[in-house]
């Protein structure tokens, strides 16, 4: 009884393990394993002042996904530009949008189109992801999503 106690307890903090390995980061909605990087949105550092020879630094960090979930700063940055104000004001904007998430932005209509020739597996995705952001509706979002589902069969 004790051997399959002490078994029984080694696979249990065995599978602990294995489990606390597979953790993730999450960033901007999206889902990252541990050891992934990303760079955060870059921002502007300094006076700038061309005048009295200030100069400016876009600094945009590297950050790592941990054991533990969490983003931490990593020993390299994405962006590390020091110039002229005037420079770095110019160039900032593409900086910007190159390193900061941007949401998705869709008209309905566009939306309507996307789902009329979407495959089932995409749609079911979809209603899931509603589904959550909606918890008041579970009800009628677990019968929208049973019914799509016997629909795909």
């Amino acid at each position: 009884m004790k051997k399959i106690m002490l078994v029984s307890l080694f696979l249990i903090s065995a599978s602990a393990r294995v489990g606390a390995q597979q953790t993730t980061c999450l960033n901007a909605g999206q889902e990252y394993g541990i050891g992934a990087t990303i760079c955060e949105c870059p921002s502007i550092i300094g006076s700038g002042r061309t005048g009295s020879g200030g100069r400016t630094q876009i600094v945009g960090r590297r950050l790592m996904c941990n054991r533990s979930g969490e983003w931490i700063p990593a020993d390299n940055a994405c962006v590390d530009i020091t110039s002229a104000g005037f420079v770095a004001a110019e160039d900032f904007p593409k900086y910007h949008a190159m390193y900061c998430p941007q949401v998705a932005v869709m008209s309905a209509a566009q939306t309507e189109r996307l789902f009329e020739t979407a495959p089932t597996l995409q749609i079911l995705a979809a209603l899931r992801a509603i589904c959550r952001r909606l918890p008041a509706m579970s009800t009628q979002c677990n019968a929208l999503i049973d019914a799509a589902t016997a629909g795909a069969r």
